[in-house]
């Protein structure tokens, strides 16, 4: 069925994204259409609305197609009109994971880390539930999609996968409290000029343990941040 869907698209002129096969973009003149695939979920965008609508009857006369109208929800994603473009949230997603964690009523914490992670040792004790810590990593990673503020903090996490210790529990913990008083932070996509700007911190010999150093990095598209 996909194999015959992207063969539909690429004889209406669209192509291959070289970042995914799951993008395909169709560009003709000035009009520039953008066409996401996720299992049997089609998201649209472009730049004219008659041609998007053209493109939909097409592909209703050749697939059982329901249209959802204007996007509000993708993927656990929640996208809020506004005045200024666009704002992700997964604001629901948050929640959730903060109930099935059992810190729905937790005390807020005001940063996602804390400096005393610096100080962990090496004869610290394994954690007793490796599972739960996978489990949460996994669903902080996939809430840093729209929540870049936890990125760093989600990434020191993952980085103990496999041999998690309670101080790195801790760690977690900690995250998950800076979740609950934020849940309601996103990610705004705004319009204004396409100026691509890349900012970048190294901090040297960081890491307690091993002495490795850090680089953090963010790209952004005009006042978006896209990574």
């Amino acid at each position: 069925m996909v194999k015959k869907l992207t063969r539909f698209l690429e004889n209406q002129g669209f192509r291959f994204s070289i970042s995914g096969l799951s993008l395909l973009i169709f560009h003709h003149n000035n009009i520039q259409i953008f066409l996401l695939i996720y299992v049997d979920d089609l998201l649209f965008t472009g730049n004219d609305e008659p041609t998007i609508r053209s493109l939909l009857t097409a592909l209703q006369s050749h697939f059982a197609l329901k249209q959802l109208g204007q996007i509000s929800l993708f993927l656990g994603i929640h996208v809020l009109k506004q005045s200024t473009g666009l704002f992700l949230t997964q604001q629901h997603y948050a929640k959730k994971l903060l109930l099935d964690s059992g810190f729905t009523d937790c005390k807020p914490a005001s940063t996602p880390i804390t400096p005393k992670s610096k100080q962990k040792s090496l004869a610290n004790q394994p954690f007793h539930d490796p599972t739960l810590y996978r489990r949460l990593a996994g669903s902080l990673q996939y809430l840093s999609i729209t929540r870049p503020d936890i990125a760093f903090a989600t990434n020191q996490i993952y980085q103990h996968m496999h041999q998690s210790t309670v101080d790195d529990f801790q760690a977690l913990k900690r995250l998950l409290r800076y979740v609950k008083g934020t849940d309601s932070y996103g990610l705004p996509i705004q319009t204004g000029a396409l100026t691509l700007r890349t900012y970048k911190d190294a901090d040297w010999a960081s890491d307690a343990i091993d002495r490795k150093s850090i680089l953090r990095l963010c790209t952004c598209l005009g006042s978006t941040l896209v990574s």
